[in-house]
């Protein structure tokens, strides 16, 4: 196991969530837990610390056919921990949406092709 950071969990990945999984069920107890623990990662120096946030565990597939658009891109179900994986995807989404307020510039531009 070897831990990463959001830019490499998301770079050039497709996740699917496969049909045993159960539906987004986090409410506000979880979401709160989480931000919490977001909020108290330190700064050293100018940077933060690295943080565990968990394991998400994700399996590799080889796409079908109908996929194949996605030439140079790497497919991964979810194993498990998908609400988290959800979870963080929808915070970034929403802080990249709102960093832009309609006049997004090189940076944001091109966080949101690495995250979204």
């Amino acid at each position: 196991m070897k831990a990463i950071n959001l830019s490499e969990l998301f770079g050039q990945k497709i996740f699917r969530i496969p049909d045993y999984q159960r539906g987004y069920a986090w409410e506000s107890k979880q979401l709160n837990e989480l931000w919490d623990d977001i909020c108290e990662i330190p700064l050293v120096g100018h940077e933060f610390r690295s943080h565990y946030t968990g394991t998400i565990y994700v399996e590799a597939y080889e796409p079908p056919v109908s996929e194949s658009w996605a030439l140079a891109t790497s497919f991964y179900s979810i194993v498990d921990d998908q609400q988290r994986l959800t979870t963080i995807s929808i915070l970034m989404y929403e802080l990249l949406k709102h960093s832009c307020l309609g006049y997004c510039n090189e940076s944001n531009s091109d966080l949101k092709k690495v995250f979204l």
